[in-house]
């Protein structure tokens, strides 16, 4: 997809509170541990084949001269990987960005960031863009759900701050399309009673074998008996929702999918419109990487993925010629009613 004349953003997840002061516009971040070393080159290649103005990382992407401004947030707890965001200063204007440690919330060492954007026109618009990495534990239902709950209220009050701007959010999600925490995302509610913690994500039927159809799906008559009942303790109740006494949880944002909503092909796209997968490795296959939008702009074009047929004969990512886990999502956004500007949005995950 060749980018048109547009707003084009490089980003990925931030720090708390850290955002006031930009980074210098030429950096040059510490070299990548020998083990990553290898995805560099086709990651550097991703990135300068893409004329965009803002870009989102989960991981940064070490060792990479990058001429924009640029934020990152390094997980707690000592772990290597975070998020980060990267922009052209001649094309948007940080007016305010905040950063989220989970830890500091109690629900593990994620971390997810908020900035808000203008454009650096004539006439301005403003966009909220969130970027996050949710835990992966597919049995951590709870966990996930919190921290995702967090990302939502912070990001509408900070919209709500800046007049009710746009709201873009990004990243990976591990959550997979039939999941009722997809389902959160699109219908702004979710009663957790109505389901198990361990298969809140819908990650647990994912691997590999199982979707390629080589090996059946095997049932854990515990796994079973649990779902049937959805017992779900006080302290994960809080966890999830917020609150021991509430079993459901909302957020303010109407929130739809890029990809959902503009239509694909139907090799690379699953019933619900999304990709079939966007990460693929040795545990898992399938889709966990979405762009959420809200009222205000509208997504006009997407990058396709890769069928399946595609991403067997890779043997799994990272390969020579994808140097993350995840696939790039590409989206084209227009800012509504009869907006002159838009924004080209990458999500790439970096694991």
């Amino acid at each position: 997809m060749s980018p048109t004349n547009v707003n084009h953003f490089l980003s990925s997840t931030n720090h708390p509170r850290a955002i006031s002061s930009p980074a210098a516009p030429h950096m040059i971040l510490p070299p990548p541990p020998p083990h990553r070393r290898r995805r560099q080159p086709p990651i550097t290649l991703l990135i300068a084949g893409r004329s965009v103005e803002l870009l989102l990382l989960k991981f940064p992407a070490t060792g990479l001269k990058l001429i924009n401004q640029m934020h990152t947030k390094g997980r707690t707890g000592g772990n290597v990987d975070g998020c980060a965001m990267f922009w052209k200063a001649d094309k948007l204007r940080l007016l305010e960005g905040e950063s989220i440690e989970f830890k500091a919330l109690g629900l593990r060492d994620n971390v997810a960031q908020l900035s808000v954007f203008e454009t650096c026109k004539a006439e301005p618009r403003r966009l909220l863009v969130g970027n996050i990495h949710v835990l992966y534990n597919p049995s951590r239902g709870e966990v996930k759900l919190g921290q995702i709950r967090n990302l939502l209220s912070r990001a509408q009050i900070l919209a709500e701050k800046w007049g009710d701007v746009p709201v873009i959010l990004a990243g990976d999600f591990n959550s997979t399309p039939k999941s009722p925490i997809y389902e959160f995302f699109a219908s702004s509610e979710l009663d957790v009673m109505l389901y198990s913690r361990r298969e809140m994500s819908g990650q647990r039927n994912c691997h590999p074998p199982q979707v390629f159809g080589v090996e059946k799906e095997m049932s854990n008559p515990l796994s079973l008996m649990e779902g049937f009942l959805n017992c779900w303790s006080d302290e994960e109740l809080k966890t999830a929702t917020g609150d021991s006494n509430y079993n459901l949880v909302t957020h303010a944002l109407k929130l739809k999918s890029s990809y959902a909503t503009v239509k694909g092909s139907t090799r690379t796209r699953d019933l619900t419109g999304e990709p079939v997968a966007t990460s693929y490795h040795s545990k898992f296959l399938g889709t966990v990487d979405y762009l959420w939008y809200s009222d205000g702009v509208v997504p006009i074009r997407v990058l396709d993925t890769l069928s399946f047929d595609i991403l067997r004969k890779t043997g799994g990512l990272p390969s020579k010629e994808l140097g993350s886990d995840h696939l790039a999502l590409v989206s084209e956004f227009v800012f509504i009613p009869g907006a002159s500007e838009g924004s080209h949005l990458i999500t790439d995950e970096l694991t």
